[in-house]
């Protein structure tokens, strides 16, 4: 991955020959695309001739990443570097890690020369995330127990009732995260609720919530791990409707429902059932809900418009 390219077209002079295409490239140079702003897959140009060359760059289509732009035309200068960008949009990616995008090159119309250049994905979704805590309860009627000293960072006051439960009121029309919430990162598929504390008494909740951008409108099911988690309860909602609830005899999961193109909302809570806990990482699957295939161009970001 990253090597030099190089072609020799007997029909071309030999000085239009000597043009080296990503130069140097290597993995640890890899361009970073990030989910959230997107960037730029940049090829490397050497125009070791002495006559300036006229190229067109073709990146050729890949799952890995769609960029906004495929074909780049550059001048290049006698004896001069230079590097094509091409831009890539914010979106998912299949998975993380460092790919090879490939390209063909053409140098003043001669036959093409083949290369790839290194892009490092880097496949996130950003939450905002607090917690609730419940005061523990009379001992056989007794007072309560003292302050056991735990973190309090408390999640605002809000009636339980609502749906989604615990979330603050016009949570998702926010700004920025509301007193007590915090911004979290994680992997695309992954709920970060583990980083928001313990859940020190029955009751006690951890919750987080996200914009959910889809690209296109299709039927899908959402598989969620763990799919059971004892005595605590794991709740998932979109655009405040109940699409995974932990508890037995729900019946939600592994259910179609229609995910339309655009923005949603989206959150996701853990509650102690019956005693202390400690809320975990949640994964999500969206799989398409005809063929079972992964779906992997959503985009999880609370702070995304």
């Amino acid at each position: 991955m990253g090597n030099a390219a190089r072609g020799l077209d007997r029909s071309c002079p030999r000085a239009e020959q000597a043009v080296l295409v990503n130069m140097g490239r290597t993995e640890e140079e890899a361009s970073a695309l990030r989910t959230f702003d997107g960037g730029a897959i940049a090829v490397r140009l050497l125009n070791a001739t002495d006559r300036p060359v006229s190229m067109a760059i073709n990146l050729q289509p890949t799952p890995v990443c769609k960029p906004a732009e495929s074909e780049r035309r550059t001048e290049l200068a006698a004896g001069k570097e230079a590097s094509v960008t091409f831009p890539v949009v914010r979106q998912g990616f299949q998975t993380n890690g460092v790919f090879g995008i490939p390209f063909v090159a053409t140098v003043n119309g001669c036959a093409a020369l083949a290369g790839e250049s290194s892009v490092n994905l880097l496949n996130q979704s950003r939450w905002w995330g607090g917690r609730k805590i419940k005061s523990a309860e009379p001992a056989m009627g007794g007072d309560a127990p003292p302050d056991d000293g735990s973190d309090k960072t408390e999640m605002l006051a809000v009636l339980e009732s609502r749906a989604p439960e615990g979330m603050p009121d016009g949570f998702f029309k926010l700004a920025r995260p509301p007193e007590g919430w915090k911004s979290c990162e994680a992997y695309a598929t992954a709920v970060p609720l583990q980083d928001l504390g313990g859940l020190p008494t029955r009751g006690s909740g951890a919750m987080a919530g996200t914009r959910l951008f889809a690209p296109a409108e299709r039927e899908v099911k959402l598989k969620v791990s763990p799919k059971e988690v004892g005595g605590d309860i794991l709740r998932v909602w979109i655009n405040e409707k109940v699409v995974f609830d932990s508890r037995p005899g729900e019946g939600l999961s592994g259910k179609p429902f229609l995910l339309r193109a655009g923005m949603h909302t989206m959150a996701v809570s853990w509650r102690a059932g019956s005693g202390p806990s400690a809320a975990q990482g949640v994964n999500l699957l969206f799989v398409d809900g005809k063929t079972g295939a992964p779906v992997t161009d959503l985009i999880f970001d609370m702070e995304g418009k």
